[in-house]
Parts: C-alpha cells; sequence; structure tokens
C-alpha cells in the first residue's frame, strides 16, 4: 500500500468522455488527446480537438 495509508485512484480524467460524458468502461479503449482529455471514440477526440484548436486560434 502507498505511505500514508492512502489507496491509488484512478485519474478522473479516465472516467468519462471529455466530448459525449459516457462513462469510459475498463475494458473499452480510451482514446487521449494532449494527456489531458479521455474520449470514448475517435469521433469525440476529433470534436475535442476541434474545440481545443477554436479556443486556442480564435477568428
Amino acid at each position: 500500500m502507498p505511505p500514508g495509508n492512502m489507496q491509488m485512484q484512478p485519474l478522473r480524467f479516465l472516467q468519462y468522455c471529455g466530448s459525449c460524458n459516457r462513462a469510459l468502461g475498463h475494458e473499452a479503449d480510451i482514446y487521449i488527446y494532449k494527456g489531458e482529455s479521455a474520449f470514448c471514440s475517435t469521433e469525440c477526440r476529433e470534436k475535442g480537438m476541434m474545440i481545443d484548436h477554436a479556443r486556442r486560434n480564435p477568428s
């Protein structure tokens, strides 16, 4: 067990899709973007990437 009797907790961002909020399962593929966001599918990851790009490059 880790020091201080702390239990290991899963990273919070790996629990739900960053686009559609669907729960991410332990046995399912998870698609990561920039190590900060997790997505349930390539489609959701693409949406997240487009939103990130729009935020960084406003027109």
